[in-house]
């Protein structure tokens, strides 16, 4: 009896530390790791804590990522198409490059990012409105 116990506190044990691929520093979310270069379709990470994370060349596709803080997070060349990033915290983020492509960016919070070449194409700006086919959502971010 005391082997089968301890071999339950063992397995409530690894997955309380997480374990595996997760066990190398790298933070998970919903099976999403977060560093440069990841690719995590269709993953809903609502409310994340992404705050000064790299995802540099990310494909994050249709992801749901409403109230999620990125304040200071690196996205350059990330891929976002079709995500839905309403009422998230991106102060100054860097987003250079990003395809934010058919995105819900309702609410959003863009103050100090750098929006260098993001293709806005499709989306709800910040303010609710189309994006303008000259500037996308750079006339519409709220302040």
């Amino acid at each position: 009896m005391g082997y089968r116990w301890w071999v339950a506190a063992a397995c409530v044990l690894v997955s309380l530390t997480g374990c595996g691929d997760e066990s190398d520093g790298v933070l998970v979310i919903n099976g999403c790791r977060i560093e440069p270069g990841t690719n995590c379709n269709d993953k809903r990470m609502v409310g994340a804590d992404l705050v000064s994370a790299d995802l540099t060349d990310a494909v994050l596709q249709r992801v749901v990522l409403q109230d999620a803080k990125m304040a200071f997070a690196t996205l350059v060349r990330a891929d976002l198409t079709g995500a839905n990033i309403a009422r998230a915290d991106l102060t100054g983020a860097d987003l250079t490059d990003a395809q934010l492509f058919e995105c819900n960016l309702s609410g959003t919070n863009f103050q100090g990012a750098k929006l260098d070449g993001v293709n806005w194409r499709g989306s709800v700006c910040p303010d609710g409105q189309e994006p303008s086919e000259a500037r996308g959502c750079l006339d519409n971010l709220g302040f």
